[in-house]
């Protein structure tokens, strides 16, 4: 069959515009992808600084005072029963997980574990550590209501085995102050070896340097921010046999 010139023209303008209404069609789509894809973008935006800012809000109502006795209770519990650092580790761990932010990461930070600089001297082939008389006292005093105003100090050495099928064997250096039964005796200082110790000098000498200086008195401040002077003089050296015969030189 035999097409005229205007059917052919017909058919060719209808194409053109069959294809214009094609590409009209694919650039809509594209704009509502993008569209939709910067809407996605702008939503995803959103809930992600919605996200920082109730983290930043949850972090702001979670002050030191709102959990300040929350961890005073598990620092007293800690040291009261004597918790392994390693256990309370993993215990803070797991609270951490549930309520970030309310406990240290390192136990140490919770019981003001001080990086002090323990001194363990080498004497009398044995090694002695002298905790201190005077800084113990002090602690003790200014820790209580009534500070009195002398207190009488009671001194005790003793040996003690370490094993019962060991020669090793400790000397420790007790005192508890007379007036304040109620408080724990404290350690000054502690001596191991093989034998007691044969230097008397180096064992008992830091103790009686700290005595002498104790004889002018010691300077303490109470509770109410008050400065004092507390007179301390030694009331009594309560010894075993072996452990008088020591300190006599004998």
């Amino acid at each position: 069959m035999k097409r005229s010139g205007g059917f052919r023209r017909k058919v060719i303008a209808k194409y053109r515009k069959l294809q214009e209404t094609s590409e009209n069609k694919i650039i809509q789509k594209n704009q509502e992808s993008n569209s939709c894809s910067f809407s996605s973008d702008l939503t995803e935006t959103f809930l992600e600084e919605a996200s920082n800012e109730d983290q930043e809000n949850w972090c702001e109502t979670h002050t030191e005072d709102e959990n300040y006795e929350f961890r005073e209770n598990i620092r007293q519990w800690a040291v009261k029963c004597n918790i392994p650092q390693a256990h309370l580790h993993d215990l803070f761990s797991i609270i951490n997980k549930r309520l970030p932010f309310v406990l240290p990461k390192d136990p140490r930070t919770l019981l003001k574990t001080n990086a002090l600089e323990i001194c363990i001297s080498s004497i009398c082939s044995g090694h002695y550590w002298h905790n201190g008389l005077k800084i113990q006292l002090k602690n003790i005093l200014e820790e209580i209501i009534e500070v009195p105003t002398q207190i009488s100090l009671n001194i005790n050495i003793d040996g003690l085995p370490i094993y019962n099928s060991s020669r090793h064997q400790l000397w420790p250096i007790l005192c508890n102050i007379f007036e304040l039964s109620n408080i724990s005796p404290i350690v000054i200082g502690i001596y191991e070896g093989q034998s007691k110790p044969s230097d008397l000098s180096a064992y008992l000498g830091p103790t009686v340097s700290e005595l002498k200086e104790l004889e002018n008195g010691l300077d303490v401040t109470t509770k109410q921010g008050k400065s004092c002077k507390v007179d301390v003089k030694v009331r009594a050296f309560l010894c075993d046999s072996p452990a008088r015969a020591l300190i006599k030189g004998k």
